[in-house]
């Protein structure tokens, strides 16, 4: 197989994880927990911009499965374990927790490169060398601490956003985690394989789009902090003629119609509550086809039908929470939902927190749980 898949596939990634990096540095600025995560991304980057230009540099080498990228393997593990690590503070607040936790990686660092410039160069085990010049104890030493080292921050990486009870970690996050620590550990048995540039190519691919999805949903937690549409009250039901009469100004004839649902969804809230009311219910009691009260709700700025009925049931949950008519979940349910995992999802949507911090501040004595 060729090495140019290899490159282009470098090329791509390289490329990503600059945008990732740009991305989450302008959205730090808005959340700094986000910083620590912005230095990380482009700190990848510019060593896959470095492992490119290797690449080019040396076609015929594949330099990518030097044993030496057993120490990119320990500095990749250790900067993906930080981002969880730093969930509850921001890492430069923190910064002497994070040295110490740095400091393992950075003596076998060391200690390999020294080893290096000493004249006990690592044997590449993807060469047929191995056979006629075995490998030197000291090399074999270091390998093996490479692969324990990365193995802890691994752990570290699967274990601490499921055990981190004194902040909310979202599953994404938890998911996130745990597939970065099994594609490490996948790259790390790549290094003690023949060369495969397919499994290579899978390794470097599979990180990115990792990288990829936790910068989007984190795109998503910042779209959820944009003003929601707000539920006006509506005094008076618009007739079908007042409709006929502005069907011909597109904007004008949703509004009405718009209209006509608010003043039914707030004067009907016991039909709604009911957790098996949907949007052809709403039809039925509107008097319009599914087309036309999609088009309504979207002009309103709503995403969907099913996202507008919860709007009004998330806003019915907070006022029995607040008024003390709800003090757990179960008792929100009434407000229309017809699981605890559907209020939840729905909760967060809405208001950018879960039900359970939502709770604790205003039931007195309710613990978070994560």
């Amino acid at each position: 197989m060729s090495d140019l898949p290899l490159t282009l596939t470098l090329a791509v990634c390289t490329t990503a994880h600059y945008v990732i990096a740009m991305v989450m540095s302008l959205h730090a600025r808005h959340q700094v927990k986000y910083l620590s995560i912005a230095w990380i991304m482009g700190i990848f980057a510019v060593t896959m911009n470095i492992s490119l230009v290797l690449a080019l540099a040396n076609p015929v080498i594949p330099t990518m499965v030097h044993p030496a990228t057993l120490l990119v393997l320990v500095a990749f593990s250790f900067l993906q374990s930080i981002y969880p690590l730093s969930i509850p503070m921001p890492a430069y607040l923190q910064w002497q927790r994070m040295w110490r936790y740095a400091v393992p990686a950075i003596v076998l660092i060391v200690v390999y490169c020294g080893a290096m410039l000493l004249g006990i160069c690592p044997i590449d085990y993807t060469s047929e060398k191995v056979f006629s010049n075995p490998p030197q104890t000291t090399d074999i030493l270091l390998r093996l601490a490479s692969i324990v080292l990365s193995l802890y921050y691994v752990n570290n990486m699967v274990r601490l956003p499921h055990r981190l009870s004194h902040a909310y970690v979202p599953t994404y996050i938890k998911a996130y985690s745990t597939l970065v620590g099994i594609n490490a550990i996948f790259f790390a048995i790549l290094t003690f394989l023949p060369y495969r540039p397919a499994l290579l190519i899978t390794s470097i691919a599979n990180f990115t789009a990792l990288n990829l999805y936790l910068c989007f949903r984190t795109l998503e937690t910042m779209a959820l902090a944009y003003p929601k549409p707000q539920i006006t009250e509506v005094d008076h039901e618009p007739e079908a003629t007042e409709i006929d009469r502005v069907a011909d100004d597109f904007n004008e004839a949703n509004q009405k119609r718009f209209e006509r649902v608010e003043h039914w969804m707030q004067h009907n809230t016991e039909r709604w509550c009911d957790n098996t009311f949907g949007r052809d219910m709403l039809c039925r009691e509107t008097g319009l086809n599914r087309h036309l009260l999609l088009q309504c709700v979207r002009s309103a700025g709503y995403y969907n039908v099913h996202r507008y009925i919860n709007s009004y049931r998330i806003k019915h949950v907070k006022q029995l929470i607040v008024s003390g008519r709800a003090t757990n979940l179960t008792e929100c349910l009434t407000a229309g939902f017809g699981a605890i995992k559907t209020l939840r999802t729905s909760f967060q949507h809405e208001e950018a927190i879960s039900i359970d911090q939502f709770l604790a501040r205003h039931v007195p004595g309710r613990q978070v749980k994560n």
